[in-house]
């Protein structure tokens, strides 16, 4: 693998893993854009291509941005209460994909 380029592996790697299922109704979840490990580096850049691929966005980035209380002192993992909010925000998105499945 190659170290050097993290983040165009990771696309490299979604994009082959969802080529498996041309068909399927894809839900992605973005990623806080916090200092932590560098997300707020690599977080927008992750963000933009998980926009272009979604059929349904779980935006998580603003949500993280305007609620740092659901967030632990490390600035990724969730507390209870944002375990709760990022969980409504999947289901929420994954429910537009039953409502109204891509056309394939």
């Amino acid at each position: 693998h190659d170290d050097a380029h993290p983040l165009e592996q990771s696309q490299a790697n979604l994009d082959t893993y969802l080529a498996r299922w041309p068909d399927a109704c894809v839900v992605l979840v973005t990623i806080a854009e916090t200092p932590v490990w560098g997300l707020d580096v690599y977080g927008p850049a992750w963000n933009a291509f998980l926009r272009e691929r979604a059929d349904v966005l779980a935006d998580w980035t603003p949500i993280a941005a305007a609620h740092p209380e659901y967030l632990l002192d490390d600035l990724v993992h969730h507390n209870a209460e944002g375990a709760a909010a990022y969980r409504t925000l999947m289901v929420d998105a994954a429910a537009q994909c039953v409502a109204a499945p891509p056309a394939g």
